[in-house]
């Protein structure tokens, strides 16, 4: 077993077995391709243009003449048992094999991003996890998907630039697919790399795309750039009061309310933020045009839970959705998205506010 953290400039490597065929995305954001292994692009990010020396390579604005990149520590899972973990810069992840493989801890400068099981008072709905979609798999993931979300992964590689946590194949409900999920770092542009692959472990070709979910804690600020307003895909749930300025679709949720609510939306420049907690939390991926959306589903999905009951009684949260593009995956084979996560302090002069311009044009500048 490895123990320890490990730096990304280490000589030595912590392996515990074969390396993961999927590269981290390039500076453009998410990449989704399809072949027998999936491949999920190439390349680190590269420094902005500004003025040489005034940049700040943590932000996204790093100066033309570069900017130091960040160190990059990995401690990883003992035995698969407890959960990686990865800081670089002010970034603090967290991802246990045990829970699905998902993401449990997402910090900046000692904040949480993600809201945990204590926020959202749900034993499977935390953190932030992936689905395959459409959801034409029952409710709970549990019974339906169970090999995917929440039950144990195996961790197949480890080394001091990256690790992979894989999903056995499901054999409920749902797609007969295995994902694997591998993390890695852009030093220079301080972001998280998420390579979600799906396998085909079927004996059919399956119709498919990959969903990311994320929850925060309720009273978010949530946006994303967009031309038409948002719609009501679910009968399950109102859809929320939404505003647009400066070309971008903002949604305030409000903790107090007592009705569960949820927008469907296609996105215009594959981004979508979330102000919570003094932070803002993007993610950056792939476009994908309205033509090329799940069923049902949509690019961008926001879904406030309202003030619950039962045993959560008095909790809210949010989940903040992106979709990949739906596409038919033959047997045996695989496709790869990368998302990109950017966490950082709401910045002087900036407010979780909609319609606030400096906040968006901060936002802009992660994910140019």
């Amino acid at each position: 077993a490895c123990a320890g953290a490990l730096s990304f400039a280490a000589a030595t490597a912590c392996s515990a077995g074969s390396p993961s065929s999927s590269p981290p995305g390039d500076d453009s954001g998410g990449t989704q391709s399809t072949a027998g292994t999936g491949n999920g692009g190439s390349g680190a990010g590269v420094a902005g243009t500004g003025t040489s020396g005034t940049g700040n390579p943590a932000g996204g604005t790093t100066g033309s003449g570069g900017g130091a990149s960040l160190t990059l520590t990995i401690a990883p899972s003992n035995n698969c048992g407890t959960p990686y973990v990865m800081d670089f810069g002010p970034t603090h992840v967290e991802v246990d094999p045990t829970q699905g493989g998902r993401v449990s801890a997402l910090r900046v400068g000692g904040v949480d991003v993600l809201a945990t099981q204590a926020v959202t008072g749900q034993m499977i709905d935390w953190g932030s996890t992936f689905w395959p979609s459409p959801q034409s798999w029952s409710w709970p993931p549990s019974s339906s998907i169970p090999a995917i979300d929440p039950n144990p992964y195996t961790c197949p590689a480890s080394d001091a630039s990256s690790f992979t946590v894989q999903s056995g194949a499901n054999t409920g409900t749902g797609p007969k697919v295995s994902v694997s999920k591998k993390f890695s770092a852009d030093l220079v542009k301080g972001a998280l790399i998420i390579d979600y692959t799906m396998t085909n472990t079927g004996t059919a070709a399956a119709m498919v795309a990959p969903w990311e979910i994320s929850r925060v804690a309720g009273g978010a600020l949530s946006f994303y750039p967009a031309t038409n307003p948002p719609t009501k895909n679910s009968g399950n749930f109102k859809l929320p009061g939404t505003v647009s300025m400066l070309g971008v679709t903002w949604y305030q949720d409000n903790p107090s309310d007592t009705t569960a609510s949820k927008l469907f939306a296609d996105g215009t420049g594959g981004w979508l933020a979330t102000a919570v907690g003094g932070n803002v939390f993007v993610k950056k991926f792939d476009d994908v045009p309205a033509s090329a959306q799940p069923p049902t589903e949509a690019e961008i999905e926001v879904y406030s839970s309202g003030l619950q009951t039962g045993g959560a009684a008095g909790k809210s949260y949010v989940e903040v959705e992106n979709q990949g593009a739906y596409q038919s995956l033959a047997a045996g084979a695989s496709v790869t998205w990368t998302v990109r996560w950017y966490a950082r302090p709401i910045p002087a002069g900036a407010t979780a506010t909609a319609g606030d311009a400096t906040l968006l044009s901060f936002v802009q500048s992660l994910v140019q």
